[in-house]
């Protein structure tokens, strides 16, 4: 065999290997939001400090019903915050994901919305973006639903590009704003059962000054 055909063969060889192995460069979507990229990270960021204000207001305006949650401003605001809402679950259906079992990205925006669709928490944001409050003051109750966005807060710190430390002080700021928010939420719940009886009588162990008229104003409420 001639030394040029074997020259030949190993080019082709060569050739053939490099057609095999050539990596081909994905092109990612339009219109697609990565899961862990700076866009997403920022727009969960505004969810989460519109998912604050609502942990604030919703219990005050469900415990309390104050009369300025009525006014003009403040139903302009919440529907504001509803239509961001709206907004957040449209970015859901564009927004990737990573595949648990292979670890790879799926970009694929069909796959993308059965995983959202089958999931609870596509229920959960449809719920408590609708304002069910102004179809039935029964149904208001669901409004606290939109409260479990706050959670968000967890991947926004997992997918930080920061150090472990960081991390590590941002997850106890996390845990002061859920202590914060618990006790938000039992002092509304507080009040409101005071506010019942719309009546307040002290315990007899500090109604004693001294005189037995404290006494008997006490005595007489309770026969009243």
């Amino acid at each position: 065999m001639d030394l040029s055909d074997t020259n030949q063969e190993k080019k082709k060889k060569n050739v053939r290997y490099q057609k095999e192995y050539k990596l081909v460069e994905i092109s990612f979507p339009p219109n697609m939001l990565k899961a862990q990229g700076k866009s997403k990270l920022k727009w969960d960021f505004v969810i989460i400090l519109l998912s604050l204000y609502q942990a604030v207001s919703i219990p005050l305006d469900f415990f309390l019903n104050p009369e300025i949650f009525k006014g003009p401003h403040m139903v302009t605001i919440e529907s504001m915050v509803d239509l961001f809402f709206v907004v957040d679950i449209i970015i859901t259906f564009r927004t990737t994901y990573i595949d648990p079992i292979s670890g790879e990205e799926v970009m694929d925006a069909t796959m993308i919305a059965n995983k959202y669709l089958r999931s609870f928490q596509f229920y959960i944001d449809v719920i408590s973006t609708i304002p069910l409050d102004n179809i039935s003051s029964n149904l208001a109750v669901l409004g606290l639903l939109k409260i479990q966005r706050i959670q968000r807060l967890n991947s926004v710190i997992m997918n930080a590009n920061t150090s472990q430390q960081t991390k590590a002080a941002l997850k106890v700021i996390q845990l002061v704003i859920y202590m914060f928010i618990y006790i938000h939420f039992m002092a509304c719940i507080w009040y409101h059962f005071v506010n019942l009886d719309e009546e307040w009588i002290p315990n007899m162990d500090f109604i004693w000054f001294g005189t037995p008229q404290v006494y008997g104003f006490y005595y007489y409420q309770i026969d009243d």
